[in-house]
């Protein structure tokens, strides 16, 4: 059984600004919701792993970077996305997403390398037909990864999304204070597993924000007025199917996770304590995410 297929890191000068995310908008793609969240594998680690590209690997230096915060660029697929996704030719190749956004290193470095993985059905992993994961990293550590993976039904995907929150060690605010956090959105605070949590909905999406000290709200706030005046997907089937936005505020940094059903797809974006504002990224990158075609 093919467990997952590795390609040795491949540097990459990114040059060029990166892509706006369009001109405002409500929530979602084809529905108007107040506001939207995130997927991936249960398997969540405490810690991001780190990815040290081999010796083999050949940075190619850029002349500048621009910063996360700027979002302009030329249009289509990042030079490092189409690098990643050549691997990609299997049963998931027709339902495959990729990022037109790609993230930073939050400490400025240039080179960034790739490794793609790709995960067959297995025990480990009940309904999947075959998942397409692509990890960003800027050594020594892991600044983005999205993934499109292929379920035998729709409740097989939903199945990889819902779970992430308990992977998490988290869950939704069902009952709580209301809080007021800007956009017209109130959400609910409570306190689990000694974090203090926000959470909303936005439309089929779920949004929770947890913190370790304070209540997130400055954090929460951002989200909401993100997701007033931009779309996220809508998840599939319409009215069931699910859409997760996981931020937490741990003592190791920012860690921001996006996950969505469509149909028998599932699909996640990750971030991580080492890139340039992993919220804002996170969002940014499903926002411009597109059918892959190379």
């Amino acid at each position: 059984m093919r467990q997952w297929v590795s390609v040795a890191g491949v540097a990459l000068a990114l040059t060029g600004m990166l892509s706006a995310c369009g001109s405002p908008k409500s929530p979602t793609a084809d529905q108007k919701a107040p506001h939207q969240s995130h997927h991936r594998k249960s398997t969540r680690p405490a810690t991001p792993p780190s990815y040290t590209p081999p010796s083999t690997s050949v940075p190619i230096q850029s002349s500048s970077i621009p910063p996360v915060s700027v979002v302009a660029g030329p249009p289509g697929f990042p030079s490092i996305v189409h690098m990643a996704m050549q691997a990609l030719t299997g049963p998931v190749t027709p339902y495959a997403l990729a990022p037109t956004l790609t993230p930073w290193a939050g400490s400025g470095s240039k080179v960034m390398y790739y490794n793609p993985t790709i995960t067959d059905a297995s025990a480990a992993n009940p309904g999947l037909v075959e998942q397409y994961q692509v990890t960003l990293t800027t050594p020594p550590s892991p600044v983005g990864t999205y993934s499109s993976a292929l379920y035998q039904t729709a409740g097989d995907a939903a199945g990889a999304v819902t779970p992430l929150l308990k992977a998490a060690g988290l869950s939704f605010p069902a009952q709580g204070p209301a809080m007021a956090i800007g956009s017209g959105i109130t959400a609910t605070s409570a306190t689990v597993n000694n974090l203090n949590v926000l959470g909303w909905r936005e439309g089929q999406w779920s949004v929770v924000v947890a913190e370790s000290h304070v209540m997130p709200t400055a954090e929460a706030s951002q989200i909401a007025a993100f997701l007033h005046i931009n779309y996220l997907p809508a998840p599939r089937p319409a009215g069931t199917g699910v859409g997760l936005i996981i931020v937490q505020l741990l003592p190791d940094g920012v860690h921001a996770q996006l996950a969505w059903q469509e149909n028998q797809a599932a699909y996640m974006v990750e971030t991580y304590p080492a890139t340039a504002n992993p919220v804002m990224t996170a969002l940014k990158m499903v926002v411009t995410m597109r059918k892959y075609s190379g």
